[in-house]
């Protein structure tokens, strides 16, 4: 894959976006000239709704993909990186449901785990629907991510937990839904030393990814006739958007 800067001239044929959510659109802009005719673009990015956002800049014949990945590392005190967490990391098309590209075999042999998914959607969902319980109750509280399984985070724990699964209930995912207590104490538990990527954000005055997370989630319930009652949810969305630089 390509490593491209704004000011780079030659074509781009594979192009990998692993920005922050909200960057990704403005990013993809930067260099879309630079695309070519039969380019092939993997968006690498926390959340949901983003891929969206960039399909008026994926012309025709240039192919989206997404992808998701539960790998997880942490920087200590002298600035040395430790792999908390391999995971796994999936990928697939977005729209076009075409044969899996060649280059993937790069991936199968260099990344722990990895999978390439006819239908990556539920994968990348069941992420958020993670992040979204572990991401603001640790960048609002200032704890690691295995703090949350304290016995004083537990009941805040549980009642985000199934608040998140209401709306994924709501949507009719319910097999995610039904495992996604299980699987916030798995993660919990496998980057118990890592500190969120939003609370690291919020700590340094950096915009977050609560909206591709949380907002998208809670959004997700504006069309229903019996929207889910989430007030811990959005309670928590509202004081990390508060908590945010008003311009950045």
């Amino acid at each position: 894959f390509d490593q491209v800067s704004v000011t780079t001239k030659r074509p781009i044929n594979n192009l990998l976006i692993c920005t922050k959510s909200w960057a990704a659109k403005d990013a993809l802009a930067s260099v879309t000239n630079c695309l070519s005719p039969g380019s092939q673009v993997v968006l690498l990015c926390n959340g949901m709704g983003i891929a969206e956002s960039l399909i008026p800049l994926i012309k025709r014949n240039r192919m989206l993909a997404i992808g998701s990945t539960t790998a997880g590392c942490r920087i200590d005190e002298q600035g040395i990186l430790h792999v908390s967490n391999e995971g796994s990391t999936c990928m697939g098309w977005f729209k076009k449901k075409q044969a899996q590209p060649t280059w993937t075999a790069i991936w199968t042999h260099g990344v722990s785990k990895f999978s390439w998914e006819d239908d990556v959607l539920p994968s990348l969902l069941e992420k958020t629907a993670i992040n979204a319980v572990i991401n603001p109750l640790t960048a609002i509280h200032k704890i690691s991510n295995g703090e949350l399984l304290s016995k004083t985070m537990e009941e805040l724990r549980i009642r985000v937990t199934s608040e998140v699964q209401s709306l994924l209930n709501a949507a009719g995912e319910h097999n995610i839904a039904s495992r996604l207590p299980s699987r916030v104490e798995q993660i919990c538990r496998l980057t118990s030393t890592n500190q969120s990527s939003m609370r690291v954000d919020l700590e340094r005055g950096r915009k977050t990814e609560i909206d591709s997370i949380v907002t998208w989630f809670l959004n997700s319930k504006t069309s229903l006739t019996k929207p889910p009652h989430t007030p811990t949810l959005s309670m928590l969305r509202d004081k990390i958007k508060k908590a945010e630089p008003k311009s950045r």
